[in-house]
């Protein structure tokens, strides 16, 4: 219980639900303040209101850069699950020898309006630029490894994926091509949004 008292007084953003053993693995997680798994904690983060209309309490803030991902815009905090959902994105392209994926906004650490941008104002929203960018580099393979990957993700569930048209059309296509089962939920929550032709915006519950 100590340990527990002594992590809400230094104003952290989770707890385990196994705290109040206050074991060596728990003492561990709270010095370092992330790399959590789902199974083992409660996301004490509130997202607020709505992403256009709304706010974030005991927001999380991800790490500058990890395995397979930095953080390259402003705006670098969000709900604990969309945290742990973006490190494990960034460990299976890590794993694929992807390159690594640029995340840009997600939302202010109290939330609310964001340069910008009408929505990321709760914690539930994140841009991740194209891996090999928006013209002809543009790395399908990658690019599918890191939408998978974020629609099939055992922290976050992704409700939405706004994209350009062209792009939506060539992931999917690579996804058949495949025969990844995922290519069905990619469909489905996948829609063209103005203003997209660059990178995925991403929505979670």
């Amino acid at each position: 219980a100590g340990s527990l008292s002594e992590t809400w007084r230094k104003g952290r953003d989770w707890t385990v639900d196994a705290a109040r053993e206050a074991g060596d693995w728990t003492s561990e997680k709270y010095r370092q303040g992330r790399a959590w798994t789902g199974d083992r904690v409660s996301d004490l983060s509130n997202a607020l209101g709505m992403p256009w209309s709304g706010g974030l309490r005991n927001g999380v803030q991800l790490p500058d850069s990890g395995a397979g991902f930095r953080f390259v815009r402003y705006g670098q905090w969000a709900t604990g699950r969309m945290v742990a959902g973006f490190e494990y994105i960034g460990q299976k392209l890590s794993a694929a020898g992807a390159p690594a994926m640029e995340v840009g906004d997600m939302s202010y650490k109290n939330g609310g309006p964001i340069r910008r941008h009408r929505s990321h104002q709760n914690g539930r929203d994140v841009d991740i630029f194209f891996i090999g960018g928006s013209g002809d580099g543009f790395n399908v393979p990658a690019n599918w490894t890191l939408l998978r990957s974020a629609l099939d993700n055992p922290h976050m569930q992704v409700t939405n994926v706004f994209i350009s048209n062209g792009r939506e059309a060539q992931l999917l296509r690579h996804g058949r091509k495949i025969g990844d089962p995922m290519a069905a939920r990619a469909s489905s929550v996948m829609s063209f949004e103005p203003g997209h032709h660059d990178h995925f915006h991403i929505r979670i519950q």
